[in-house]
């Protein structure tokens, strides 16, 4: 009796592991789908030029920086997000809240050589999240299409 107990026991402790397992597998968070999460935009048709995500730890703070190439689709990008703002942004509240994330490491080694905030032709889309009482937002996604190069960069900042 005690010997089916143990048994019973091994495998439902197997079970568990394989269901836990499988999740993780299945679970998709990927950049493609971050930004058709935050944008309920579909951008897999476009390619992945770089991605750099820190998120990690107990609470998952952390960034998220992705640059893909969108010349294949244009056209789909553009009817996908003609109602976001156009470039250059100019909204100086959106400003001072990216400029403000500029101290971090991360924006000096991985973010500043593409001086995504000057891009001229294209549109922009800023989500700012847990606002504070004087206007700042702890945490913000900004993404960004420059229609000159056809580049789509996503940016998160989660503290």
């Amino acid at each position: 009796m005690k010997m089916i107990k143990k048994n019973i026991l091994v495998i439902i402790a197997i079970f568990m592991i394989l269901t836990i397992v499988l999740i993780y597998l299945l679970y998709d968070n990927s950049v493609y789908s971050q930004i058709k999460k935050e944008f309920r935009i579909d951008v897999t048709n476009c390619k992945k030029i770089k991605s750099k995500d820190t998120h990690g730890g107990f609470h998952g703070d952390g960034v998220i920086f992705a640059i893909l190439d969108c010349s294949q689709s244009n056209e789909t990008i553009i009817n996908q997000i003609k109602e976001w703002d156009t470039l250059p942004i100019t909204d100086e509240s959106i400003l001072l809240q990216f400029k403000r994330f500029q101290l971090d490491d991360f924006y000096n080694d991985e973010v500043k050589n593409y001086d995504i905030l000057n891009k001229q032709n294209g549109f922009y889309y800023f989500k700012g999240k847990n606002q504070y009482d004087y206007g700042d937002y702890a945490n913000f996604d900004i993404a960004i299409y420059d229609s000159d190069n056809f580049v789509f960069y996503y940016f998160e900042y989660d503290s």
